[in-house]
């Protein structure tokens, strides 16, 4: 039996928390997918080339697997390997200046992929995705809030000030900017290159959850951490396509102080009730041999009084970017 599969796999690296906005596609792209009766069952035979973004070729780039001695690219940016079905992922590299990766794709016994593969520069940012910051009052406001982060604001909605600033009135009837506009939520997004799992020595706090069970254990996660039913909607519509197509996911809720850290937000007047969620995530093709401690429980729910503000966000960690920090 012969099967021929054509695919194209990109990943969107942007950090988005205002600003200009800047995305770098890295990925690769399937051309060929076949079986092949001249590679063993417990292998995989790849081959293809390497380019940069701009199409131009990579000479002389280290290919290796997971578990697979690396081979190198001609002078055409091309290459052959035979890779071990238990490998997760397929890594490109050319010194201190170049990387590249494939994964999330399954490398079958007796299989024959002809592909190309995608690099970007080491230094390129991470992305973080759409933070919103629902604001509520049942009495009228008006509402002055700050971003204040060392990351690049790339994306805001509403168009966020040159000092950084949004000016609004929150009420029963939502949010309200000075142009009489009506919004759900404000958004922003930013790059940034220093965004890592916390971790607790060798290990990594978070969960490894199956996505079978994935989105019944957001559901209880999200209630757990204060969210309302469309805030807790937006949240699983939103991740939840990103996040199922793997088999298992380890993920990473920051709360309130640390995501504070990452992007402080001064508000006028002070909130009432505050909470900030972030989380980070990989999937896998199977559960990951990674040390994981199970993340402490929130001590006290949150209780929403008065002027209101909750925020969530996230972003998509590669398997590749986990283990080089472990």
């Amino acid at each position: 039996m012969r099967t021929i599969v054509m695919i194209l796999m990109t990943t969107w690296i942007s950090v988005s928390f205002g600003g200009l906005k800047s995305e770098l596609a890295i990925g690769y792209k399937i051309i060929q997918d076949t079986t092949s009766s001249d590679v063993g069952p417990e292998r995989c035979l790849v081959q293809g080339v390497v380019k940069r973004n701009n199409g131009q070729v990579v000479e002389n780039a280290l290919v290796y697997g997971q578990q697979t001695r690396a081979v190198r690219t001609n002078n055409e940016g091309a290459f052959r390997i035979l890779l071990d079905t238990a490998d997760q992922y397929l890594t490109v590299s050319k010194g201190d200046e170049l990387q590249g990766y494939m994964e999330g794709y399954k490398f079958k016994g007796g299989h024959e992929i002809t592909c190309e593969i995608y690099v970007y520069d080491i230094n390129e940012m991470l992305i973080v995705d759409k933070p919103v910051i629902y604001l509520y009052s049942e009495n009228e406001v008006d509402v002055e809030l700050t971003l204040r982060t060392e990351m690049e604001l790339t994306f805001t909605y509403p168009l966020i000030s040159a000092t950084n600033k949004w000016e609004t009135k929150v009420s029963a009837d939502g949010i309200t900017t000075a142009d009489g506009r009506n919004y759900p939520y404000l958004f922003w997004e930013a790059e940034t290159s220093s965004l890592t799992y916390r971790r607790e020595e060798t290990s990594v706090v978070g969960d490894i959850v199956g996505t079978d069970t994935l989105i019944s254990y957001l559901e209880n996660k999200l209630d757990c951490f204060g969210l309302n039913s469309k805030e807790r909607t937006d949240f699983i519509t939103y991740w939840g396509p990103r996040m199922t197509p793997y088999n298992f996911v380890l993920t990473q809720f920051n709360f309130d102080e640390v995501v504070e850290q990452m992007a402080a937000l001064e508000v006028s007047p002070t909130p009432d009730s505050q909470r900030r969620v972030f989380m980070l995530f990989t999937g896998f093709e199977a559960i990951p041999d990674i040390e994981i401690t199970p993340p402490e429980e929130i001590d006290e729910p949150f209780e929403r009084t008065g002027f209101c503000l909750l925020e969530w966000g996230g972003t998509e960690v590669s398997r590749k970017q986990l283990y080089h920090s472990l």
